[in-house]
Order: C-alpha cells, then sequence, then structure tokens
C-alpha cells in the first residue's frame, strides 16, 4: 500500500540493501550505538518493563 501511493503522486522509491553500511551508513551506525548502548545492557522481565526502558533510553 504504502509503494502504491508513492507511485501514485509520482514519487520514486527504491529500498537499500539491509547491514550494508555505504548504502546506509548512518542508520547502520545508530543500529550499532543502540545496541552498545542499551540491548546489551537490558534486563528485560516483560514486554511492558522493556518498553518502559526504551522510553527512558529514548529520553536520553
Amino acid at each position: 500500500m504504502f509503494e502504491m501511493i508513492l507511485d501514485n503522486v509520482d514519487i520514486k522509491y527504491t529500498r537499500t540493501r539491509i547491514a550494508i553500511p555505504r548504502h546506509n551508513g548512518k542508520v547502520e551506525r545508530k543500529h550499532r550505538q543502540d545496541s552498545e548502548r542499551f540491548y546489551k545492557h537490558l534486563k528485560m522481565f516483560d514486554l511492558t518493563d522493556r518498553r518502559k526502558q526504551l522510553a527512558k533510553y529514548q529520553l536520553n
């Protein structure tokens, strides 16, 4: 549906390959930083707890 809407308004859309920094280095760097700063240290008790921890992390 997303791609159909883009096509209807004449917006060219192409996907980049996953996990290739030269194609999307900013996103890959952010994923690495999030992993190093948050996910590696996460102790999750349930999904609600994880959401609370993530919200707190995103405020910093």
